[in-house]
């Protein structure tokens, strides 16, 4: 048996897609994911939180919150193609954003980012 062509098309350079080109890349959507999942697998908020959608974010935001006990997280998405700042309180802590690194409370067009508040909310009521 010789093998049948693939339904789905091949990608034209796959390499720079491979899983080994991808988790040599910290910056990757490989290790996004892994660090969305590790969140996710370590806070009772994000697995089975109480959902809040937050209303008061400037328009083209996404925003909404997940609570539980202490644990509070922030999801904020930036569907526009300009930055936005987003106003936040002094006390969280990044978790995630779509980079890795730190969230300075500027959304960056079309980022997302997951925030950590050390004592509740991370926005303002």
């Amino acid at each position: 048996w010789e093998g049948s062509e693939p339904w789905l098309p091949f990608p034209p350079e796959p390499g720079p897609r491979s899983v080994e080109s991808l988790g040599a890349d910290e910056g990757s959507i490989l290790h996004l994911y892994r660090r969305l999942l590790a969140a996710r697998r370590t806070s009772p908020a994000l697995s089975v939180g109480e959902l809040r959608l937050l209303d008061d974010l400037p328009e083209g935001v996404l925003g909404y919150e997940r609570t539980h006990g202490d644990d509070h997280r922030t999801v904020l998405v930036n569907f526009l193609d300009a930055p936005v700042p987003v106003p936040l309180h002094r006390d969280f802590a990044v978790d995630i954003t779509s980079d890795g690194g730190l969230f300075d409370g500027i959304l960056a067009p079309s980022q997302a980012v997951l925030v950590r508040a050390a004592g509740g909310s991370a926005l303002p009521r």
